[in-house]
């Protein structure tokens, strides 16, 4: 009710709200970021070791290459983004990604 009146108000001073400042990350955050991650997924079991080392290679030599590995785009597609994430949806971005690092982990190693 209190957001329906605040729209109107807003509406009828043709008041526009500020729209909310998206906060960007470096690359390297971002990396930094993936890469504790996959760190907190294997010290809880839900990654491998030999899951988590395969991983943290292709992090590496994608990053030699000066591109973005496919580990880290998933981090940044599924575990990011808007603030206003409430937890659970955290938790399923979360659990998505544990399941594409289990896939990408098995992809690279029948390589």
């Amino acid at each position: 009710v209190l957001s329906k009146i605040i729209g109107d108000v807003m509406e009828d001073a043709s008041v526009v709200p500020e729209a909310t400042p998206v906060v960007t990350i470096s690359r390297e955050e971002l990396r930094q970021k993936c890469i504790a991650t996959l760190r907190k997924l294997s010290d809880t079991g839900l990654l491998s070791s030999k899951q988590k080392r395969v991983l943290l290679t292709d992090i590496i030599t994608s990053s030699a290459r000066g591109e973005t590995s496919m580990v880290e785009v998933a981090y940044e597609l599924l575990c990011t983004g808007e603030e206003e994430k409430d937890e659970a949806e955290m938790d399923t971005g979360m659990e998505d990604f544990t399941e594409q690092c289990r896939v990408f982990a098995a992809m690279a190693d029948e390589d």
